[in-house]
């Protein structure tokens, strides 16, 4: 979809999501059979990106939603379907790389692979690095 602070477009559905702010608070809203499904997203965007992707190949969407704030960007991921949407996912990246794969989430620092999430049945978990002594 489009980067900018208001965004519209269509879902793989044929719903149409878009940004919306009013009295202090962003959210996305989804149009589903003449009904509108809204979700908060923050207080202010300076850009915003939404991606719709489905992590589990299970044909229900994922949208994820990049809300560039000043120095610092909100990731969220909502699960979605048929005009139900919940949050399932959340974190402050400020401004190093994140990749957003198949069913990964990595966020880099400058050394390197910071966190990694993986979706695990209609969430992300926190994947931790074991040291395995033999």
């Amino acid at each position: 979809m489009k980067k900018n602070v208001y965004v519209s477009g269509k879902l793989t559905s044929g719903e149409t999501i878009k940004s919306s702010c009013s009295g202090g608070s962003c959210s996305i809203v989804i149009e589903y059979n003449g009904r509108s499904v809204e979700q908060p997203i923050g207080d202010d965007i300076s850009q915003l990106t939404i991606y719709e992707y489905d992590f589990s190949g299970d044909g229900d969407s994922e949208i994820v939603v990049i809300n560039d704030f000043m120095d610092t960007s909100f990731l969220f991921v909502f699960s979605y379907s048929k005009g139900l949407i919940q949050k399932i996912f959340q974190y402050e990246v400020s401004y190093y790389k994140t990749e957003i794969m198949k069913d990964y989430i990595i966020y880099y620092l400058p050394s390197g692979p910071e966190n990694i999430w993986h979706y695990y049945q209609g969430g992300f978990w926190e994947l931790n690095p074991m040291e395995i002594e033999w």
